[in-house]
Parts: structure tokens; C-alpha cells; sequence
């Protein structure tokens, strides 16, 4: 039923009694009930054909000859078509065939037995999937919930290890999150890891079924941030927006491996809903040196100072761009500019996080900028500075302040340029506004 001679019978039938005068139309209908009434009785009558829908199929979607007459025939139909496609993952590569869920999103690998050519060091992810495997051991109420996307949001060994505690639900990132509210709505403490750019599929659920209802789900928003292999589709650049607008949410950001475990903590004894987002990458050295080498509260701001130098301005952002912002740092002091940096892993409830950073905010800073990985409209940039406005006016009087973010637009990034220069969110466009006049 997808070759090219059954294409071409078809084709030529129709076209032979559509020329015979006054009958041809009823021959042609004719003919095709008693091709339905065929295939009812030797083939499966699929949904598709029930509501009057062409379809062509079972396709064979790793032979590039028949998808093309397939796609060519499919080009004729006037109407609404189906072409169902079936292909096997990973065919040609033994390693991929036998196991092609480990081949979803790879690096660089070996032709020869598909080993990676590089090992992956332990990830956001991984550690995420250890620790609530830690806390569930302790806690019988914990379940895992994921949109198929168990290996790559870190739970395949939740799922070993508690396999009537996981639940993948597949590609219906909506229903899970409402199977998560009713969950907990009976007393589970279900942790819905997800990714950033899939989230959004869930919002109306978020809002009606978890926030609405005041219910303690935990959103563990993985691959938040600049996709930088993906593209723009899967650019976790929305969730701290939209997020930021759903009443109940608490919404962290933690920027080292402990930090994550400290949320996932406090997201458990949490009565209401919560949401851990961080990147599909590991501890950022430059950032653990920088805020966490003493001893602060678990999850508070935390402030990396310029040396003796005096701040002419405050750098406050959350997760991985921080980097860049310490990269500012440095290149500033170097022409004698000094500037703080405040890294933020709590960002909603924002008057609460607007008063953890005044006390930080040095007294001589003239300008207060905002740097994040994410939108700008609604984004947390704008949520801080209109609660430290409200907070604290007298504290933000004289103080200019600017938030460089990603702007009204979907980027797909320019080549032989880092992501973040091209959306304008680098450690150069740092320097550029602490030196603006």
C-alpha cells in the first residue's frame, strides 16, 4: 500500500472510468467502497479512514525510497492526508538499535561499538536523580513523574529503585502535570522533572489544577537556559516569566550541586507548589569560587566582592550566566572599575528576595544591573526591581538601573558567534552598561 505501482493502479483506475460518460463518478465511488470493505475485513480499519480522513500507511521511514513515493503521493491528495510513518531509531548502529533511548541526545561517539568519546562528568541532572533517590528511601511518599524523558531528566535509577513511585507518562507534559496535583492532592509528594522548553505546554495546568488548589508539586525544570544544541525550540528561556506570574509558585535557581539538594530539600517540606530549575551542565568552577566558599545560608543571595576596590555598580543575576558576569568582574578591576556581583537562587517570592539584597547592595553603587538567561518580558529582572522599588524606595533612589536580557525575539544563535554574545547577554555587554554613561 505505500509502493509505487499500487500508487500508479490507483492513479490510473480513477483515471479510467472517470472519462466514461454519465457512470464514471459512480463506478469510481463504487470501486472505492468495495476497497474499504476490503480492507476492513483483511486489514485494520484505523481512526483516521473511520472519520473520513485519507491516510496513507504503515510508510517504512527508514527507506528513503519509499518515503519519497510516499510524499509524492501524499502531494496529490486535495484534501486532508495522514501518512503514518514507521521508523526504527538508530538503524545501521547495533549500540543505538539495542538500546535507542541512550541515543536520544548524544555527543560525539564512536562509530565502531557507540562508546562516547568523551565521558559526561555528573550534570545537574544526575545529581538531581541521586538525591530524590536519597530522600525517597526516607520518605514512602515521594514519587517521580516525567514526560518521557526518563534518561535525560536523570531518573532511570528512581525508576529502578522505586518502580511503583515512577511514572512516565509520555509525550503529555498537560497530563502530567494534573496527575501530579491529584497526587498530591492525596497526600504524595510527587517531583515532576521536566524540561524547560516542555513545561510550557502545562501552564493552563499549572495554574488551574496545582497553583489554583495551593498543591505542593515540584517542578524540577531541567535544561533551563540557552539550548546551545538545539535551537530554538528547545530554548528554556520561558519558564521563569511565565512562572513568575502564577500565584503560590516559589521558584529556585540553585547555581551548585549542594544548592540543588538544599531545594529539593525545602521543596518537600514545602505546602505549596515549587519550582527548582537548572542547566543541563555541571558546577560551573568560576561561580563555586566565587559564592560558595563560605558558609552562608542555604540558598540566600550571596555576593562576590571587588577586592578593595569601591563598587561603582551591582551586578545581580541567577544560574549559570553568572559566569559571565564574574568574567565582567575581572576584565573591569583590571582598568581599575570595581563592581559586586550578587547571585540569586531564590527568586520568587520576589519582595522576600528583593529584601535578602538590599542588605548587599553596596551603598556606593551607582547603577544596579540585572543579567539572566531568560526573557525579558516578565522576566525575574523586572519582578526584582519593581519589588526593591516598592520595598525600598529610598534605598533605590539615585540609582539607575538596566537589565540585560534576552529580547522580543526567537534566536537561533549566528555562527562562529558564542550564543550569548549574539543575544546580547555576555560578559562584554556587562562592561558595556556598567561604563555607559
Amino acid at each position: 500500500r505505500t509502493s509505487r505501482k499500487y500508487f500508479n493502479a490507483k492513479h490510473y483506475i480513477k483515471g479510467f472510468f472517470s472519462k466514461i460518460p454519465l457512470v464514471g463518478r459512480h463506478l469510481i465511488s463504487g470501486t472505492r467502497k468495495t476497497r474499504d470493505f476490503i480492507k476492513k475485513v483483511f486489514l485494520s480499519y484505523n481512526i483516521f479512514e473511520a472519520l473520513g480522513i485519507d491516510y496513507i500507511g504503515v510508510a517504512d521511514g527508514n527507506n528513503i525510497g519509499k518515503m519519497i513515493n510516499v510524499l509524492l503521493e501524499a502531494k496529490t491528495k486535495d484534501t486532508c492526508t495522514i501518512v503514518h510513518i514507521h521508523t526504527k531509531k538508530g538503524l545501521g548502529l547495533a549500540p543505538a538499535e539495542a538500546d535507542p533511548e541512550k541515543y536520544h541526545s548524544v555527543g560525539p561517539f564512536s562509530k565502531e561499538d557507540g562508546a562516547p568519546l568523551k565521558t559526561p562528568g555528573r550534570t545537574f541532572s544526575s545529581v538531581f536523580g541521586e538525591t530524590l533517590c536519597r530522600m525517597a528511601e526516607k520518605d514512602d511518599r515521594i514519587c517521580a513523574v516525567t514526560a518521557a524523558m526518563e534518561d535525560g531528566t536523570g531518573l532511570s535509577c528512581f525508576k529502578e529503585k522505586f518502580p511503583d513511585r515512577f511514572f512516565d507518562v509520555g509525550i503529555a507534559e498537560e497530563h502530567a502535570a494534573t496527575f501530579c496535583a491529584g497526587l498530591a492532592a492525596e497526600g504524595k509528594k510527587p517531583f515532576f522533572a521536566v524540561y524547560s522548553s516542555f513545561l510550557q505546554r502545562s501552564y493552563d495546568s499549572l495554574i488551574h489544577d496545582i497553583a489554583l488548589q495551593r498543591l505542593p508539586v515540584v517542578l524540577c525544570v531541567d535544561r533551563a537556559g540557552i539550548a546551545r544544541a538545539d535551537g530554538p525550540t528547545h530554548h528554556g528561556v520561558f519558564d521563569v516569566s511565565f512562572l513568575s506570574g502564577i500565584p503560590h509558585f516559589t521558584l529556585y535557581a540553585p547555581a551548585s550541586f549542594a544548592s540543588l539538594g538544599a531545594a529539593l530539600g525545602a521543596a518537600l517540606r514545602a505546602d505549596g507548589p515549587v519550582a527548582i530549575r537548572y542547566p543541563n551542565a555541571g558546577e560551573d568552577p568560576a561561580i563555586l569560587s566565587a559564592f560558595f566558599t563560605g558558609e552562608g545560608e542555604a540558598l540566600a543571595p550571596k555576593r562576590a566582592l571587588p577586592g578593595a576596590l569601591p563598587s561603582r555598580a551591582v551586578v545581580l543575576t541567577y544560574g549559570r550566566i553568572a559566569a559571565e558576569a564574574l568574567k565582567a568582574q575581572k576584565e573591569l578591576e583590571k582598568e581599575g572599575i570595581g563592581i559586586s556581583v550578587i547571585l540569586l537562587e531564590t527568586l520568587k517570592p520576589y519582595d522576600a528576595a528583593a529584601d535578602a539584597v538590599l542588605p548587599l547592595l553596596p551603598p556606593e553603587a551607582e547603577r544596579l544591573i540585572f543579567l539572566e538567561e531568560g526573557i525579558r518580558a516578565g522576566g525575574a529582572g523586572m519582578m526584582l526591581f519593581d519589588a526593591l522599588s516598592r520595598r525600598a524606595p529610598a534605598g533605590m533612589a539615585g540609582r539607575r538601573t538596566a537589565i540585560l536580557a534576552i529580547e522580543d525575539a526567537f534566536s537561533a544563535g549566528e555562527l562562529g558567534r558564542p550564543m550569548f554574545e549574539t543575544l546580547g547577554i555576555s560578559a562584554a555587554d556587562v562592561i558595556r552598561a556598567v561604563k555607559e554613561p
